[in-house]
């Protein structure tokens, strides 16, 4: 905490890891900056509440009449109807990650419940303009108070040895034995609409066309459950052994952090139908690994972008940018 300025106390409403995602990362790394800055942080995870256990966690909140910042970081309407009647005054902001949780049909009531909270919200939050945009386009109303800034915050290099001893001995020896090292990531495998969501059959595309030119490639495709579309992804593996990639192409399964694999990694990709802000993107910008993503939403500055779902400019993108860097470390030939 800065000397002079009092410990204020902070509430914030959102997901905590497992699993681990862009906004869980962002409330678990918010709870720790505030708190070593010495401010009072209490962390409520309505997905992880049911029943009696929720009504009673949000109760708590609504009638406590301590004086308290409130950030809301989770699109649940428990919670929103909560931070509406509350009785006693908190400063409220809402920090808007993603729009694609809206853009399922919510009925009359979850739509008030959202364009109240809109409007009723002390502060703003948006992770890009074009959310601004999508929101005004659905009728909202949004104050001209409101802001546009990164999600992105910086890890703590002191939980590096802790997160690398999650991974396999294959998964090092992977990572040690390719170059140029391509990463990725999906939460699941997911399909918006008929298009999968994270974009694995793209990368596996995009691997086979690199080879011939980069033939010690390695690509390394996070996904944290991959007990979604399960015959999806065995279909996928075995599309990548007909392709001859199955020595490029490895899989990283389960809850993991990966910002310590950007610290040795050549390019991250994210060609994603559909997105919030990507903080995966910030975090590999960070440790110097070009990003090369879709334009379908506002990305990390410094992100390179090509045409959603087009194979052809993925693909020159990230030969451009491969060329273009030196890459982070020789491997055997």
């Amino acid at each position: 905490m800065t000397q002079g300025i009092p410990a204020s106390r902070y509430i914030l409403i959102g997901p905590t890891p497992p699993p681990f995602g862009g906004v869980s990362v962002y409330v678990s790394r918010l709870s720790k900056k505030l708190r070593g800055e010495g401010h009072h942080v209490s962390v409520v995870n309505p997905s992880a509440l049911r029943g009696v256990r929720k009504l009673l966690a949000l109760a708590r909140l609504v009638f406590d009449p301590r004086e308290a910042s409130i950030q809301l970081h989770a699109f649940d309407f428990s919670a929103m109807a909560a931070m509406i009647v509350r009785p006693f005054r908190k400063k409220l902001q809402y920090m808007d990650h993603n729009t694609a949780i809206y853009q399922r049909d919510l009925g009359r009531i979850r739509h008030y419940l959202f364009a109240r909270v809109l409007r009723d919200s002390d502060e703003i939050v948006f992770v890009s303009r074009k959310a601004i945009d999508y929101y005004r386009g659905k009728g909202f109303k949004i104050a001209p108070h409101v802001q546009v800034r990164s999600p992105f915050l910086p890890p703590s290099l002191e939980d590096e040895g802790r997160i690398v001893a999650t991974y396999s001995a294959e998964t090092k020896k992977f990572v040690e034995t390719h170059s140029p090292l391509l990463i990725a990531n999906a939460s699941a495998i997911l399909f918006y609409g008929d298009v999968e969501l994270y974009g694995l059959d793209m990368c596996v595309d995009l691997v086979a066309r690199l080879k011939p030119d980069f033939p010690r490639i390695g690509m390394v495709f996070a996904i944290a459950d991959a007990t979604i579309n399960a015959d999806y992804i065995e279909t996928v593996r075995r599309r990548i052994v007909e392709a001859g990639i199955q020595d490029n192409f490895h899989f990283l399964t389960g809850q993991r952090e990966l910002w310590p694999l950007f610290r040795v990694a050549d390019l991250m990709l994210r060609p994603t139908s559909d997105d919030g802000y990507g903080i995966s993107l910030a975090e590999a910008i960070s440790f110097d690994c070009a990003a090369l993503a879709s334009d379908v939403t506002g990305r990390p500055n410094g992100t390179s972008v090509f045409q959603s779902r087009n194979a052809d400019a993925f693909y020159e993108r990230a030969v451009a940018l491969l060329r273009s860097r030196k890459l982070k470390k020789g491997v055997p030939t």
